[in-house]
């Protein structure tokens, strides 16, 4: 690996204030008094002119460097932006063998590292340096990329041929991406004749998306246009995918390949082919419909059918007004305004058979008389064919869809509906539906919604408030007796008591008693209290307990 060189301090003369303007020429002398002098170009956002001019040659053992700061309005960065890999240009000379001096491309590359203020001759020196000193993820290996890492790229390759990497780009500004991306290179932007675009212009509306003046194809008409617009900086016009005005050159509707000659695309079915045809050309579509296995085109479709029933389509309507729509909109027919059914000189037959209404010339349907098993095991409604489950849901749907009044379930062996409950029970015992209930309140509940109580019930007698109701801190069932609830746990149990009826309790640390003259052991691997006999659950509270009795 070549050698890091630090970075060295130059004195601006007069001329490097327009350095990005024309040529500029400065003179520096180094310390035995030799002589060298070199020129900048313009520069471009996509290549590069102009080279380094040579000059008096130096020792063999000096290496002169020019650095020059770059405008933030030129390279379009600020203070933020600037990361290690530098923002600075600087024109490096080396001595070879024969004491000839090489600039190697160096007024338009950046190897400067700024985080250790340290300069880098050549990319590969470069990139083992972010590697090395600051763990940074390089480009691609170069394995399949740079061929040749001891060959640094021509800038302004008047082919947009790379040596290092043995590929030749198209156009100039693919060239520079190249340059940017997988060799590190800070460019300046193109200014003047370097702007220029190549003497071969693709063809904006190429159906193959091929663009001829880079030799490439691209796989949508979107990646196409948006190559022409940013790589050839070409005006297109808008495209929205609409047919023109001309119908001569609108999509076929009916194309049975689904094929649209406009966007020259195929779609996989015909829903997708009329869907495309409505959002991008604007074409209204109507429903594919699907005729029986016994259409007959030959034949015309009655207007007035009684059955509402097409013998062309071989299809059979529900009511009477889709069926007109069908004649309308399918079969092109034109159709007089519908009549009054109804014949007032005529009466039905209250004895019909098949319920039909003569009057208004319809058939009517069977008034269902059936009512579902309430206590069907299945939970299924034998009048509608469904089944509803859990059996609350079937319950609901008797009540709502059939009207029924249903009796309590869950009920006891010895029930009996026939009699009414007691009011003044004092065990809240319904004896009509055999079952206890757990409070008075829900007892006089369950009167009034289970067996449709019409009357006032007579106030509560002899009924402690729950303020009024304490329960036992040491309860062995963990029940509270305020709100008749069992808990399951103690400490449960506890939190109730102490949110829900403000009860205030000793901790079980509080109810140990010390033992005098034994210290506890921090180590113990049980968490241990031998002074206070108790075990604490975590260190941190074996170590808090310890502080607090000693």
């Amino acid at each position: 690996m070549g050698v890091s060189v630090p970075r060295t301090k130059r004195k601006r003369s007069s001329q490097c204030d327009n350095d990005f303007d024309g040529d500029d020429t400065t003179e520096s002398k180094d310390d035995s008094g030799s002589i060298y002098s070199e020129s900048d170009a313009d520069e471009s956002d996509d290549g590069e002119d102009d080279s380094c001019s040579d000059s008096a040659p130096v020792s063999a053992s000096t290496i002169k460097t020019e650095v020059s700061q770059k405008p933030e309005n030129v390279l379009g960065m600020t203070s933020s932006e600037d990361s290690i890999m530098g923002s600075s240009t600087i024109r490096v000379f080396n001595q070879s063998e024969n004491d000839e001096r090489v600039a190697v491309n160096a007024a338009y590359i950046d190897y400067y590292c700024r985080a250790c203020d340290v300069y880098n001759y050549t990319f590969e020196e470069f990139t083992h340096h972010l590697q090395q000193a600051h763990n940074l993820k390089t480009t691609r290996k170069p394995s399949t990329l740079i061929k040749h890492d001891d060959l640094e790229p021509d800038v302004h390759d008047p082919n947009n041929y790379f040596r290092s990497c043995e590929r030749t780009y198209p156009i100039r500004g693919r060239y520079r991406v190249h340059l940017r991306s997988v060799h590190r290179m800070v460019l300046k932007p193109l200014l003047g004749k370097d702007k220029q675009l190549p003497d071969i212009l693709p063809n904006a509306t190429d159906t193959n998306n091929y663009c001829r003046a880079c030799n490439i194809k691209k796989k949508t008409k979107g990646a196409y246009r948006m190559h022409l617009r940013h790589y050839h900086r070409m005006k297109l016009l808008p495209h929205n995918g609409r047919a023109p005005d001309d119908p001569s050159i609108k999509p076929n509707p009916d194309d049975p390949n689904f094929y649209c000659c406009v966007c020259d695309i195929t779609k996989r079915s015909i829903e997708e082919y009329h869907s495309h045809l409505y959002k991008k050309h604007n074409m209204m579509m109507k429903r594919p419909f699907k005729e029986g296995p016994n259409a007959n085109p030959n034949l015309e479709p009655e207007v007035e059918s009684l059955d509402f029933y097409c013998n062309t389509c071989d299809r059979k309507f529900a009511d009477r007004n889709t069926y007109r729509l069908h004649l309308k909109n399918t079969h092109k027919m034109t159709l007089n305004p519908p009549r009054s059914r109804k014949s007032p000189n005529v009466l039905p037959d209250w004895y019909d058979p098949n319920n039909y209404c003569r009057n208004s010339r319809r058939p009517l349907k069977k008034p269902k008389t059936e009512l579902p098993d309430e206590d069907d095991p299945n939970f299924y409604c034998s009048v509608c064919q469904t089944t509803k489950s859990p059996k609350q849901k079937y319950r609901q749907y008797c009540r709502e869809v059939h009207h029924m009044t249903l009796r309590a379930f869950n009920l006891g062996p010895r029930a009996n509906p026939d009699i009414l409950p007691d009011l003044t029970d004092a065990n809240n015992y319904c004896r009509a539906c055999d079952k206890t209930v757990i409070s008075a309140k829900a007892y006089r509940r369950h009167i009034l919604s289970v067996h449709k109580w019409n009357e006032k019930l007579p106030p509560l007698t002899n009924v402690k408030r729950r303020r009024d109701i304490t329960s036992k801190l040491d309860d062995p069932n963990y029940r509270c007796r305020a709100y008749d609830k069992l808990y399951d746990a103690r400490g449960a149990y506890r939190a109730h008591l102490k949110y829900s009826h403000g009860m205030e309790f000793p901790s079980e640390s509080q109810k140990c008693q010390q033992i005098p003259g034994v210290e506890p052991e921090l180590d113990d691997p049980n968490f241990f209290l031998s002074y206070i006999p108790t075990n604490i659950c975590k260190l941190d509270r074996l170590q808090k307990a310890s502080t607090k009795y000693t």
